[in-house]
């Protein structure tokens, strides 16, 4: 999504595999199940940065090697991006750690700008949705804990949802800008502080995106706890 709104850039983008293919961007397929995988993708890597692009999408960084190469990248002055398998924020940044960014690296000003968390939920069909829980323990459990008008999944649904009481996914997500009293807190190993930033800094966490489009009556508080974790461990955490 971010790379389909650079439609006035260069855009070379490494993929494994090429999932959806954007007009404007150049897509480069890279086989990590080959023999020699780590020695080809150094040399594809050689060859194709030869197009100068002014944006570099490293795909997903699942090794040090891929991590190597978008350090290399971003410290050269390319805009760089990368998806990294984690659940939070904080949980992104110890990745970071284990794939070879060293703190000084995460911390030095122009390297690493932000991070961008994000979860898909179900939303609940809207024309069978359940304005309460078939449970009365678990409605009353949400409506004392969130408050605000709430909505459930249908199990047995309809029509127009062929019964799954489903309509699509929809995207939750918690952004941090990389700011000099961030990049503090990092050099400080200060994971906590940075929990406490977002309450100070009232920065939506997943948990309040969700929350909102809980009360917009477009997801099931459980489906939600499902996918992240319970309401109840919002306190205090990010």
């Amino acid at each position: 999504a971010i790379l389909a709104q650079m439609e006035d850039r260069a855009i070379l983008s490494y993929e494994d595999p090429v999932e959806v293919l954007l007009p404007h961007v150049s897509h480069i397929e890279m086989r990590r199940d080959d023999t020699n995988a780590e020695q080809a993708i150094r040399e594809l890597m050689l060859q194709t940065m030869r197009m100068d692009p002014d944006v570099i999408n490293a795909g997903e960084l699942r090794d040090e090697l891929m991590m190597s190469f978008s350090k290399e990248k971003a410290t050269e002055g390319k805009l760089t991006t990368g998806t990294i398998h984690c659940g939070r924020i904080i949980m992104c940044l110890n990745r970071l750690l284990q794939l070879g960014m060293s703190i000084e690296e995460m911390a030095a000003p122009d390297a690493l700008l932000g991070i961008v968390a994000q979860k898909l939920i179900p939303v609940v069909c809207k024309h069978c949705a359940l304005p309460k829980h078939p449970q009365p323990k678990i409605h009353n459990y949400y409506q004392s804990h969130l408050g605000g008008e709430i909505h459930y999944r249908n199990p047995n649904g309809c029509e127009n949802c062929e019964n799954t009481g489903i309509s699509g996914q929809m995207l939750v997500s918690e952004t941090l800008g990389i700011n000099s009293a961030i990049r503090e807190l990092i050099m400080q190993k200060n994971w906590s502080g940075i929990v406490d930033y977002f309450w100070d800094q009232k920065i939506e966490t997943l948990h309040v995106d969700a929350l909102m489009k809980i009360h917009q009556g477009k997801l099931d508080p459980q489906m939600v706890e499902q996918r992240i974790d319970s309401f109840d461990s919002t306190d205090r955490k990010s």
